[in-house]
């Protein structure tokens, strides 16, 4: 299991295939390679190294796979698309089956599954309200402040949910005003800010899903999030309280006026980015803020681990 202070030092690193090159990446003296055209391109020590990601189509040797499986290293592999094509784990996370057990125990009893989907929506409303105080838009936080006193009172997992969807309206309606915000629609990038959001959330929930797993727990069984087919429900409810990190940066760009629109392209009514080099782009501002939260979010997971020890 993960410790404290390896969470600390260690770094997620991204690998963006740009498919103009020839690219692999390979195992060099304890060391992560990438080879561009034959040339090795950059070297990164597997002991810093916490989550590797991986975007679009790269040659990977089995090598390096071995090794950071030895090293507890989980390895995820996007599309260009930003979908996930493959989550390859360490052979050791998911051996504790006494907290797996536990875990079932307390999804399937139903009044304890409902307090803990409680405190992850209170959670989310309290840091949505502290987003709202920082950005100095406090119009509706009684509003919010109510809301939350009101999830108290809700008896089933559909009204917690109810009451989460009317507060994110509130939330984003809030926070965005001034950028001419429309709506949240996930996944069908309507427009920049949707489709900036989208990518600041995948990878905020691939980081969850990977300290999820390496914390011995199961990532498809949620408290909040119901399940679904190949959805890792429980990154889904650990990152609520956190997704705000990421709505921060989006409006933190925007008013320091970083968003480029020729970074973005119109594709079959979805906005897409339309070059390696801007994924690369908006993806080094997201990492580097998950990364500046990476100990908070550990402790977090640690203290939710806990109830199923």
């Amino acid at each position: 299991m993960l410790t404290k202070s390896q969470v600390k030092h260690k770094q997620i690193l991204t690998i963006i295939a740009t498919h103009e090159k020839s690219e692999y990446i390979k195992l060099s003296n304890e060391n992560l390679v990438l080879v561009e055209d034959g040339v090795n391109k950059s070297k990164t020590p597997l002991s810093k190294i916490l989550i590797l990601i991986i975007i679009g189509r790269m040659t990977i040797s089995t090598a390096l796979l071995s090794k950071l499986s030895t090293n507890k290293i989980p390895t995820v592999i996007l599309g260009i698309n930003l979908k996930l094509v493959a989550n390859i784990l360490p052979s050791t996370s998911s051996q504790n089956f006494s907290q797996k057990y536990s875990q079932y125990q307390t999804y399937y009893n139903q009044e304890q599954r409902l307090e803990i989907a409680k405190q992850l929506v209170d959670e989310k409303i309290q840091t949505s309200i502290n987003t709202l105080q920082k950005t100095r838009k406090t119009t509706n936080n009684k509003l919010l402040k109510k809301y939350k006193k009101q999830l108290q009172s809700t008896k089933c997992i559909e009204e917690v949910m109810g009451v989460e969807g009317v507060v994110s309206k509130i939330y984003f309606q809030n926070l965005f005003s001034n950028i001419n915000w429309q709506k949240r629609q996930p996944r069908h990038k309507a427009d920049i800010t949707n489709t900036l959001l989208d990518l600041g959330y995948t990878y905020l929930y691939n980081y969850f899903s990977a300290l999820v797993q390496l914390s011995g727990l199961d990532p498809f069984v949620g408290f909040l999030h119901t399940q679904y087919y190949s959805r890792h429900s429980l990154a889904n409810d650990y990152m609520e309280p956190f997704r705000s990190i990421i709505d921060y940066e989006v409006l933190k760009i925007h008013n320091q006026k970083r968003i480029n629109s020729k970074d973005f392209i119109l594709k079959n009514n979805k906005y897409q980015f339309s070059s390696y080099d801007s994924i690369k782009k908006y993806s080094q501002i997201f990492l580097t803020t998950i990364t500046d939260n990476q100990e908070k979010i550990f402790n977090y997971i640690q203290n939710q681990t806990k109830k199923f020890q």
